[in-house]
């Protein structure tokens, strides 16, 4: 189990799930919150989340989770994060799982050159190079790659009226030489409507970019009787130091720092898997010097 620090600014659902949540052996962190004031905080019980699913966390992948989040407002959104910052799980509404199924692809990608060699380092859940074990300190995971050049910080936040996930990324050089071409990726499988009771999709899903996006969706006309689709979105929000990106559509499990893209799907063209990616050039590094990067994941 990781060590914790409570969240602010997260109320309790109502009674039902305090008591779901409770019986569960979950602690629950209750405060008010102006903008959401039906949102939870989960952390973790410790254990794979399959084998010992939390209220309704865990139910899709084996992957063990660090914390969570969870609301009800406009038919429910649960989201998981592992100890290394991979979100696991994004069931939204409840019976509809868009990301923690099948093997799963969320997480990031760093690269960059140091004297003497260029690196290259990833998490996508279902695999990992070149990192150190993380730090969480919930709801921020710090973690150092494994020559203990770069550090990694990732602090999340979560508006359950919006179903958005934010993700605020800050990567220092914290060894003593300058780091140069710094390559930064965060990326999903977006499987939308596949997993959960309700999933239909089967991996298979229409999607679209622009240069700060890339989504993931399925239209009303493809979900089955008694179903409904839905879509998820990768937003760019911010970055520091003059760093750059990009948006792009790719294959599936696909860990490279610069991937090739996809070409870009029209919105009715047949459905396929891919993967979302949001791409950073961040340049150089100095000893000490640091960038950050902001995006959101959104259920639409």
């Amino acid at each position: 189990m990781f060590a914790q620090k409570r969240q602010p600014g997260f109320k309790v659902l109502g009674v039902a799930m305090i008591l779901g949540l409770l019986g569960a052996g979950i602690a629950v962190t209750a405060q008010d919150t102006p903008d959401d004031p039906e949102d939870v905080f989960v952390p973790s019980v410790g254990g794979a989340m399959t084998s010992s699913p939390q209220a309704g966390f865990g139910l899709h992948n084996p992957i063990a989770f660090a914390f969570g989040y969870a609301t009800g407002v406009d038919g429910g959104t649960t989201v998981g994060i592992s100890a290394a910052g991979n979100v696991i799980q994004y069931t939204s509404p409840a019976g509809y799982e868009h990301i923690g199924i099948g093997a799963l692809s969320e997480g990031y990608v760093l690269c960059y050159v140091r004297p003497g060699a260029a690196v290259a380092t990833y998490d996508t859940g279902s695999a990992m190079v070149g990192w150190a074990a993380p730090v969480v300190a919930a709801p921020q995971i710090t973690r150092r790659t494994a020559d203990n050049v770069m550090e990694l910080k990732q602090a999340f936040s979560f508006s359950g009226i919006k179903k958005a996930l934010t993700i605020k990324h800050t990567i220092k050089n914290v060894s003593t030489v300058p780091i140069t071409s710094v390559v930064f990726r965060r990326l999903a499988d977006f499987d939308p409507d596949t997993g959960g009771a309700n999933g239909w999709a089967n991996f298979l899903n229409r999607f679209s970019l622009t240069k700060d996006s890339v989504s993931g969706w399925n239209m009303p006309s493809d979900a089955p009787a008694g179903r409904t689709a839905h879509g998820m979105n990768l937003q760019h929000n911010q970055e520091t130091g003059g760093a750059t990106h990009i948006g792009k559509i790719t294959g599936v499990l696909d860990s490279a720092c610069s991937p090739a893209a996809a070409a870009e799907l029209a919105s009715l063209n047949p459905p396929a898997d891919r993967t979302a990616t949001l791409q950073y050039s961040l340049g150089n590094l100095n000893p000490g010097q640091s960038k950050q990067i902001t995006l959101t994941y959104y259920r639409n």
